[in-house]
């Protein structure tokens, strides 16, 4: 199960990295086209919050597993492994409890922007699409937790700090 939620957090990062190629793209247009013409694209402000959603929260599994993550080390190196294992066991499940009501809460705000019929203010966009990328986002990252906490409980292992 591991491996499978690595794999699709691995895709993910490839649907995060499009949209940022976008995101540039868009912004380098807009700003050419204000600085050389005067020509205002409408709506790139809406789009940019939109996309940068996409970009964070497809994104944070894969980081996560690739160990990309703040980490404070000083402590953590001098311990022993039986305290290590106590100590990446609470912190994954700390990390889950996080993880699980930031997802529900997203899922749940996209369903209330369905249910209202939310669009942008400019360019009319729904709004729900983006809140459902960020829910699954978020969902991919609690696998990743969870994945981490199978290798804890069933190999007795500990979180390293390093992606191998």
């Amino acid at each position: 199960m591991r491996i499978a939620i690595k794999k699709i957090n691995y895709y993910s990062q490839f649907i995060a990295a499009f949209t940022l190629g976008i995101l540039l793209f868009m912004t380098v247009v807009d700003v050419f086209l204000r600085n050389a013409f005067f020509i205002y694209m409408r709506g790139t402000y809406e789009i940019t919050q939109m996309l940068m959603s996409i970009i964070v929260f497809m994104a944070v599994g894969y980081s996560h597993d690739k160990k990309e993550h703040v980490v404070i080390d000083i402590v953590y190196e001098h311990l022993s492994h039986v305290k290590k294992w106590v100590l990446s066991l609470v912190s994954s499940l700390f990390f889950l409890a996080i993880t699980s009501t930031m997802t529900w809460v997203v899922f749940q705000f996209a369903l209330r922007q369905m249910d209202k019929g939310d669009h942008t203010s400019s360019l009319q966009i729904p709004m729900w699409p983006m809140a459902m990328l960020g829910a699954f986002g978020m969902f991919m990252f609690g696998l990743s937790v969870i994945g981490d906490m199978i290798f804890i409980i069933k190999d007795r292992g500990v979180l390293s700090l390093d992606a191998s």
